[in-house]
């Protein structure tokens, strides 16, 4: 998935609780201050970056993405234990959103390079016309947004941008999940990759529940 992140447009699909949301927020988290292991093999930024985050609503938004960079939503104590460190998270920047308690509209984060990245959370109920404006350096959507969201989001972009997403296919094969593995011209191939993440990835499911959940599912097919 990160390796896929050289081209434009990437996505990353699995089932629920499979690791896509870590998955796709260290990969904001690198972007934004460009701490890149040694090991990554994707896209990077050398220099301080503008960098969205959509989700399905204010609650998700701020239940996944949100939680997984900050840490707990309305605990003070817990911003910076997650996976952007309190030392990198400019004093004074995180800014509240009125789309759901507790739930934060931007922050600033301190780059590698000097100066600061910022990081804007957005939904896709505020619809396509919300994700107009400026250019952005990189984009992250959770799980599925309307085909007029990621239009828009994709028009966003910078030359050397990136959008990524995250989702489990819950739409079947929808437009968007189509325009990954459908029939692809050369040039689509070049610009758009897809990955898909199976129980057999997720280490951090015990072997036991691992057995459990394919039973359930094969229980569920027949």
């Amino acid at each position: 998935f990160f390796e896929e992140g050289r081209k434009r447009e990437s996505l990353l699909r699995a089932a629920n609780q499979y690791g896509k949301t870590v998955a796709g927020s260290f990969q904001a988290y690198c972007h934004a201050t460009g701490r890149y292991p040694d090991w990554w093999p994707g896209r990077r930024f050398n220099r301080p970056t503008l960098g969205w985050i959509g989700g399905l609503s204010g609650v998700a938004v701020r239940d996944a993405a949100q939680t997984k960079l900050l840490g707990t939503p309305g605990d003070p104590a817990s911003l910076g234990t997650a996976m952007v460190p309190k030392e990198l998270i400019v004093p004074g920047s995180v800014n509240a959103a009125r789309s759901a308690p507790n739930g934060v509209d931007s922050f600033l984060v301190r780059h590698v390079s000097g100066g600061n990245s910022r990081i804007v959370f957005k939904t896709y109920g505020q619809g396509a016309g919300d994700w107009q404006g400026p250019t952005v350096d990189w984009i992250w959507v959770d799980e599925e947004p309307p085909m007029d969201v990621y239009n828009e989001a994709l028009a966003r972009l910078t030359g050397e941008g990136h959008i990524f997403t995250t989702l489990s296919p819950l739409l079947g094969r929808s437009l968007l999940l189509l325009r990954f593995i459908g029939d692809l011209t050369p040039q689509q191939e070049k610009d758009r990759g897809a990955v898909r993440a199976t129980i057999a990835e997720a280490e951090h499911i015990t072997e036991e529940e691992k057995e459990q959940r394919r039973a359930s599912f094969s229980q569920a097919e027949r």
